[in-house]
């Protein structure tokens, strides 16, 4: 994924043209102050354990409209599995 770090500046018309889709959106939500927000929000309520961090991403992505196809739910780990260390 291809990071900008200012859009206005000249070079970016190029870096623009290079992007996917997902990266043409994932620029665009996060410079979203209402998504930066709430990914914070939801980050802390994590941290501070009053959410499990999945259901409480899931949900984040669902209020988002956020979709990952392909990604393989063999690579989460399953509950209750050792996490290898």
């Amino acid at each position: 994924m291809t990071f900008l770090t200012d859009w206005r500046e000249p070079c970016a018309t190029h870096e623009l043209g290079d992007l996917e889709r997902t990266d043409f959106a994932f620029e665009f939500l996060r410079r979203n102050p209402d998504y930066r927000h709430d990914h914070a929000r939801t980050e802390r309520r994590i941290a501070s354990g009053e959410v499990d961090g999945r259901v409480a991403r899931k949900e984040f992505a669902r209020r988002w409209g956020l979709h990952f196809p392909g990604r393989s739910q063999h690579l989460l780990p399953r509950p209750g599995s050792a996490v290898a260390g």
